[in-house]
């Protein structure tokens, strides 16, 4: 890879990472703007902001021929969030990530159960078009499940508050053009990222799948973790669990299955045996949140040591078989 490949890559990644996380912050003020209570803000629009990377790139995968390291993204990012989000987000929270709304656990058990969806529709070796209907079928049943209630979306904030004063017609123009512009800077970081990525896999001889479960997913899955911080500091826990849930479940629905639309995904050796322990960490620490929410309501941060546990030693057992 020559100088101008790294800075491409280097800028690309950069793209992601802080565009990202302005989309995210745009799409925000957008729909705090138009009145959408914060289960919704929380669950679906920082969720869209948080996966339009994520969607591009498995779009572009697909519309390249190689969507497998799209699935690789989703599964890495996914367990990323599971366990390094959540983890910060309780270190950075007063009291851990409390979890005390029967609708926010449901929705947390259904983003469980979507996260591990996808690992045994492919037990097959492929996510096929059939499966990825299916899986957009769970995405729209999600989508109803959450505008079903009108209380949802209803106009909950107080307007004496400073924060929203700012909130102007003037400021959602603003922050809608911030998300245009940021959601084109994506796609084109996107594009050159993955075939700078291309020849990076090709001259190290380092699988697609590994660069799919690490670059790609921590790169996809960093403003999400910043902007979770960010609530997690100011006290708004089960927001944060609503964004990085909402935008597993879309992760792994809206994405894969529009991927596996565009070109089935079929797990080659080399997929296989580079995505064996990413899908066993997925399991074994979406399995850990369920207990932790269903059980003491509250996920703690010696529960957030635990789910960093699980990713670091996900780590060394990668770096261990390559």
């Amino acid at each position: 890879m020559t100088f101008t490949g790294i800075a491409i890559s280097i800028i690309s990644f950069a793209v992601l990472i802080f565009v990202g996380r302005w989309v995210i912050y745009s799409l925000v003020v957008i729909a705090r703007y138009f009145g959408f209570k914060e289960f919704v803000v929380a669950f679906f629009t920082v969720s869209i902001g948080a996966v339009v990377p994520e969607f591009f790139v498995g779009v572009t995968a697909a519309l390249q021929g190689i969507p497998e390291i799209s699935l690789a993204a989703v599964i890495g990012e996914n367990l990323f969030l599971i366990t390094v989000t959540v983890a910060l987000a309780t270190f950075f929270s007063a009291k851990g990530l409390i979890v005390d709304s029967k609708t926010v656990r449901s929705g947390i058990i259904f983003t469980v159960l979507v996260a591990i969806l996808p690992l045994l529709l492919i037990l097959d070796g492929e996510l096929s078009r059939m499966d990825g209907f299916f899986l957009l079928a769970c995405f729209a049943f999600f989508v109803f499940w959450l505008f079903s209630k009108k209380e949802r979306f209803a106009k909950v904030y107080d307007e004496d508050t400073p924060e929203l004063e700012k909130l102007t017609k003037k400021t959602a123009v603003r922050s809608m053009f911030i998300a245009v512009g940021g959601i084109l800077a994506i796609v084109i970081s996107v594009d050159l990222l993955l075939r700078e990525v291309l020849i990076f896999s090709t001259e190290f001889d380092i699988p697609l799948a590994v660069m799919g479960l690490f670059i790609i997913a921590i790169g996809t899955a960093l403003p999400e973790t910043y902007f979770a911080i960010d609530l997690a500091r100011k006290g708004n826990s089960w927001m944060v669990l609503g964004g990085i849930m909402g935008g597993i479940a879309m992760a792994s629905t809206l994405v894969l299955g529009t991927v596996a639309l565009i070109e089935p995904i079929v797990l080659t050796q080399t997929t296989v045996s580079s995505m064996v322990l990413a899908r066993m960490f997925l399991t074994i620490s979406a399995i850990m949140i369920l207990v932790f929410v269903t059980t003491g309501h509250t996920i703690t941060r010696k529960e957030g040591v635990a789910l960093l546990a699980i990713y670091i030693s996900f780590l060394l057992a990668e770096i261990l078989i390559l």
